[in-house]
C-alpha cells in the first residue's frame, strides 16, 4: 500500500500544534491562578475594611443611644468636630476604628457624657 506523500510530514505537524496549543494552555492556566490569588487577597482586605465599618457603626450607635454602656477599644479613636451644634446635651464627633491595619472613619453625633469615654 502506497502512502501520499504529504502523510509523514503531517504527523509532524499534529505534534508540534498539540505541544502549542498544550503551552498556550498551561500560560493560560498560570495566569488564571495568579488571579484568583489576587482576587483571594483582595477579599480578605474587603473583609477586614468590612468589620472596621461593623465596628465603627456599633460603637456609634452605642454611643448615641442613652443608657448604653460604651466598651473602649484600643483601636478606636474619637475627635470632636469644629461645628458643634447648639444643644450642649450632643456633640458631633469623627470615630476612626483600625481592625486588621484598615480603617473606618464616621462621623455622628453623640451624647456629649461620651466624649471623655474614648480615647
Amino acid at each position: 500500500m502506497l502512502k501520499p506523500k504529504g502523510q509523514s510530514i503531517r504527523h509532524g505537524y499534529v505534534l508540534m500544534e498539540f505541544m502549542v496549543g498544550l503551552s498556550v494552555v498551561m500560560f493560560m492556566l498560570v495566569l488564571l491562578l495568579a488571579t484568583l490569588g489576587k482576587v483571594r487577597e483582595s477579599q480578605i482586605i474587603m473583609a477586614s475594611r468590612r468589620q472596621a465599618v461593623y465596628l465603627a457603626e456599633a460603637q456609634l450607635a452605642d454611643m448615641q443611644l442613652s443608657g448604653q454602656t460604651v466598651v473602649r477599644s484600643e483601636s478606636t479613636t474619637m475627635t470632636l468636630l469644629d461645628d458643634q451644634p447648639d444643644d450642649q446635651r450632643y456633640a458631633w464627633v469623627r470615630l476612626t476604628v483600625t481592625h486588621d491595619g484598615q480603617q473606618a472613619s464616621l462621623v455622628g453625633l453623640i451624647r456629649s457624657e461620651y466624649v471623655g469615654v474614648m480615647p
